[in-house]
């Protein structure tokens, strides 16, 4: 479960980042996801509903990259999987 959830929040993140420079302006350096999510909701990139799966996700990825394993569970990233794909398919042609 480790490997994957590494990889589902590198993507997840990656993907935000993506989106946020597309849609919004190409500077993210130094901000945080959360703010990135919320600014996405803000313009109407992503819905309020997406905003808070996202919220979510990078949770989950917070947690991975803290080898906090216990603080999230494998529903936790296959939700971050699906938000990303979602947001894949939507916003960057994927």
């Amino acid at each position: 479960m480790q490997s994957r959830c590494d990889i589902a929040g590198v993507v997840f993140e990656d993907t935000i980042r993506r989106i946020y420079r597309d849609k919004i302006t190409d500077d993210d350096k130094g901000k945080q996801i959360e703010d990135l999510i919320n600014a996405l909701a803000r313009q109407s990139v992503i819905t309020g509903q997406q905003s808070k799966q996202a919220k979510v996700a990078a949770h989950v990825r917070a947690k991975a990259t803290h080898a906090l394993w216990d603080e999230f569970d494998l529903a936790g990233v296959e939700a971050t999987i699906q938000i990303t794909k979602c947001f894949l398919r939507e916003h960057l042609g994927g």
